[in-house]
């Protein structure tokens, strides 16, 4: 996909910065990482299958619910989850 996934949608409508199509080129990536001694992390993500989204889609939208009365009472960092 090119378009980042959500936690609970396939999309985030927010782009991917970097497109892996299967398996070993994940490895790939990993591997090339690990090799480079770079300290900074990966994501993998993997949308979540179109059958299940219409119901997560209701998840999303209580956290996202959630996040703006957090911000609206003034909680902030780790505090949030």
């Amino acid at each position: 996909t090119d378009d980042f996934p959500a936690f609970f949608t396939p999309k985030s409508g927010l782009p991917v910065s970097c497109r892996l199509d299967s398996p070993a080129a994940a490895a790939d990536l990993l591997h090339c990482h690990e090799a480079l001694g770079v300290s900074s992390g990966v994501v993998l993500a993997v949308p979540v299958q179109d059958d299940l989204a219409a119901e997560a889609a209701s998840i999303e939208e209580a956290t996202r619910r959630a996040v703006e009365e957090s911000v609206a009472q003034g909680v902030k960092g780790n505090e949030v989850t």
